[in-house]
């Protein structure tokens, strides 16, 4: 039984390092197509929207497919970003007096 686990654990391991590979090619993809448009990328574009960006050529117009993103669900992807920069704290030297 100690064998089969261990055979298990390293299939395991092997499949998450080409995952994570595999997740790394398609976040570099998405990164040029971003920047190709003048976004940076936001931190709180989602696993699925990544995926969609970066395995696909389909989308041809990087703003419309982002305005949808945000804006789906009554703004909440654009509601949480809001939020998470209004509530990111903000050193002394960096605020407006």
């Amino acid at each position: 039984m100690e064998k089969v686990a261990v055979v298990i654990q390293e299939h395991i391991k092997k499949q998450t390092k080409q995952s994570m590979i595999e997740y790394d090619r398609t976040l570099s993809a998405v990164v040029d197509k971003l920047e190709a448009c003048g976004w940076t990328l936001p931190t709180e574009l989602g696993i699925y929207a990544v995926n969609v960006i970066g395995n696909t050529d389909e989308i041809t117009n990087i703003d419309k497919f982002l305005l949808w993103y945000f804006t789906e669900n009554e703004y909440e992807h654009f509601n949480n970003m809001l939020n998470s920069i209004l509530e990111a704290p903000i050193e002394d030297g960096l605020k407006k007096s």
